[in-house]
């Protein structure tokens, strides 16, 4: 069920326009805009999209104009770090072919004030689908969960799916913004 539903979402966020993704992104950069949490934040962990993502350019446009200091994730090992990445920053793919920053500078995760977290599908109650790598899953629950950052998925809304699975492991996410809705986690 799992395989399905991850192809058919990948799928389909691969045929969007680009035009419609941007459109779509900026709904969603509308959102986090919303969030006192995301403005008081200082270090944001991010992503860079890849795949019919959701489109990070203008949120990182808005912290970069705002003094706030963005870490990208690094692949290390079967989990994740996040790098430093500024405007100029040189980046290289990695195994995956997804660009990332040195790990010279680096932010330990329990630092980092919220992370925008990419994925493939969700749930209403903020569970989670990645694209089975589990590095966000095994990096984040690594850290105990009083020091974790305020974990932000961004999606479309067409990635809500009820059908997936949830593991023990898979961490749930505090809240997912689509283009439509702002979803929180029963707890906060």
């Amino acid at each position: 069920m799992n395989y399905q539903v991850r192809k058919n979402i990948i799928q389909q966020r691969q045929t969007l326009s680009s035009t419609l993704l941007q459109d779509k992104s900026q709904q969603v950069f509308k959102h986090l805009q919303n969030l006192p949490e995301f403005t008081l934040s200082k270090k944001v962990g991010s992503y860079l999209a890849v795949n019919g993502e959701m489109e990070t350019s203008a949120i990182h446009n808005w912290l970069h104009t705002h003094s706030k200091v963005i870490y990208l994730p690094i692949i290390k090992e079967d989990s994740l770090i996040f790098g430093l990445w500024k405007q100029n920053t040189k980046l290289t793919p990695n195994k995956f072919n997804i660009l990332e920053p040195s790990d010279k500078h680096s932010c330990p995760i329990d630092q980092l004030d919220i992370i925008l977290v990419p994925l493939v599908a969700f749930k209403a109650d903020c569970n989670r689908m990645g694209m089975g790598g589990g590095y966000y899953d095994k990096t984040l629950g690594a850290i105990k969960k009083e020091k974790r950052p305020l974990l932000i998925g961004i999606a479309h809304e067409f990635q809500k799916n009820e059908e997936f699975t949830v593991n023990n492991w898979d961490i749930p996410l505090d809240k997912i913004i689509t283009e439509k809705n702002i979803y929180c986690k029963k707890s906060l």
